[in-house]
């Protein structure tokens, strides 16, 4: 049997994207040997493991605007513009998380952030890490919006910083031999240069850091090399891929729930129409 392996793309709240899709894949019972994540892409992973349909469409649309959950506030209380206790704390109380299926997963489990130290993805499994909880915040630590988060006494940030699709992990694992990947932007997206002020604030901020300071100057570059690269790895069979169109409108951090909902449903009519698809690729047939 070819052992599978899912690639989550990260995005902030257009994981809303991956959400809906794999909803669908709980709904019809469809699981891989291994998932791995990236930011949003590693909060999505997360409960696909825990099976919790549903349960980001239902936080975003409901607490998508709370201050506790993003905002100003908690960056300026806590250094990191997500609320962690509220997140993975506060929450479990008004919408359950099922932890125990979570934990008892046999699916191998990777999220990937940043290391501000070495400029390299790194990849956190369950089981081998000790708080994988902060390596999720660590993967979602946006940079200017969040201070860097340490594990076992090095830095890291955001995963986006080094790749957003974690191509990576993949390349780190070769036995795994049917992979697909969920983006949160069409592949034919493509991204600018970053602007004077960008460009400028980057260095204000992390100007001392020799070795992240190039990766964000240069990050509309490498997110373009990566998606030639999907690209390539697509035209070739080796990659199965489900990603939004141009309907798709959520942004970053997206405020209306309309359109939160909307790329729900967008998500899951994605993985809909390419079911039958996706079954003969996973299953060697194709």
């Amino acid at each position: 049997m070819p052992k599978t392996l899912l690639l989550l793309e990260g995005g902030a709240y257009r994981g809303i994207f991956t959400a809906g899709a794999l909803d669908v894949f709980l709904e019809r019972d469809l699981y891989f040997d291994a998932v791995a994540g990236i930011s949003a892409g590693a909060m999505c992973g997360y409960h696909f493991l825990g099976r919790s349909h549903g349960r980001i469409r239902q936080i975003l649309m409901e607490y998508g605007n709370d201050p506790r959950y993003f905002s100003t506030r908690n960056l300026v209380r806590s250094g990191n513009s997500i609320g962690r206790d509220f997140l993975f704390y506060d929450l479990l109380e008004k919408i359950p998380f099922d932890l125990r299926t979570f934990r008892e997963s046999p699916t191998v489990f990777a999220v990937g952030a940043t290391n501000c130290r070495t400029g390299r993805i790194t990849y956190f499994e369950k089981g081998k890490t000790g708080d994988l909880n902060r390596c999720i915040l660590a993967s979602s630590s946006l940079p200017l919006t969040s201070k860097k988060i340490w594990i076992d006494g090095e830095p890291y940030l955001d995963g986006g910083v080094a790749e957003h699709a974690p191509l990576t992990y993949w390349k780190e694992h070769p036995e795994y031999d049917r992979v697909v990947l969920v983006l949160t932007r069409p592949l034919q997206a493509r991204k600018l240069p970053l602007s004077r002020l960008q460009r400028r604030t980057y260095r204000m901020v992390y100007g001392r850091n020799r070795v992240l300071l190039p990766l964000l100057l240069q990050e509309p570059q490498l997110f373009n090399e990566q998606r030639t690269e999907i690209m390539k790895l697509v035209r070739s069979g080796k990659l199965f891929i489900l990603g939004p169109d141009r309907r798709f409108r959520v942004e970053r951090v997206e405020r209306d729930p309309a359109r939160i909902q909307e790329g729900y449903e967008l998500g899951r009519q994605e993985a809909e129409t390419h079911w039958e698809d996706l079954k003969r690729y996973l299953e060697g047939t194709v």
